[in-house]
């Protein structure tokens, strides 16, 4: 097997990118690394940005509402437990109880207008 081949096997479908530039944010749960996740997606100056969608200060989710990971103006990712505002292209916690700590980024790779994650 091509070191391709082996790439396109580990990739797990996340979503169409179509479903991200509509809505801005949202939440999938796919099976990752051999266990059930939920990953934040966000869309932001036409970039795809994937996160685990869990703050670093406490474990717990980030949705405001189901899958909206957006503070009012746009601009920052936010936490639901305590208001924490992440950069959207670093995840870097810029205020709140975790500030100087990141989201776990999650590479993504955009094939067939379709959003896919390493699984391996």
């Amino acid at each position: 097997m091509t070191p391709k081949e082996c790439l396109e096997n580990s990739l797990v479908k996340v979503c169409s990118v179509k479903n991200i530039t509509r809505l801005k944010s949202m939440n999938v749960e796919v099976i990752f690394k051999g266990a059930s996740r939920s990953l934040i997606l966000i869309e932001n100056k036409q970039n795809i940005f994937t996160y685990m969608n869990s703050c670093p200060h406490i474990g717990t989710p980030l949705d405001l509402k189901l899958g909206n990971f957006l503070s009012p103006n746009k601009e920052h990712i936010i936490c639901s437990t305590h208001g924490a505002l992440f950069t959207i292209d670093t995840g870097k916690c810029i205020f709140g109880p975790c500030k100087g700590e990141s989201l776990k980024g999650v590479p993504n790779i955009i094939k067939n207008d379709c959003v896919y994650v390493n699984n391996s």
